[in-house]
């Protein structure tokens, strides 16, 4: 049994951002689980390869969010790395270097308040 499927609508990637990425993904998920979901008499196709194609398409919608929500703290998570390279910076013995340390973190930081206001 030969099965027509519609054609794909993600297009063509040109290196996009990772939240780019993932809403790419996450609204040819929805176009797709809307197709087989409530498609039901149209399309010509078995019913367990359709039902095989929604828990797929709802897992990849869920792996989707999941990292989405990952993507939106990993300015927190960086920063919190900072964090600790600041704390290491304080038992150095030479308080010149670690103010050096410190200096570039806080400067950074500075940076990365303005990009995230």
């Amino acid at each position: 049994m030969k099965v027509s499927l519609p054609k794909s609508s993600l297009k063509p990637f040109r290196k996009p951002s990772s939240k780019q990425f993932l809403e790419e993904v996450s609204q040819y998920c929805y176009s797709q689980l809307t197709l087989y979901k409530f498609n039901r008499s149209t399309l010509d196709i078995d019913e367990k390869y359709r039902e095989g194609r929604i828990t797929a398409l709802n897992y990849i919608s869920e792996l989707t969010f999941y990292f989405m929500q990952q993507e939106k703290h990993i300015t927190e998570e960086f920063v919190c790395e900072l964090d600790k390279q600041v704390q290491m910076a304080e038992s150095l013995k030479s308080p010149l270097y670690s103010q050096g340390i410190r200096d570039s973190i806080e400067a950074l930081r500075e940076e990365i308040d303005k990009i995230s206001s």
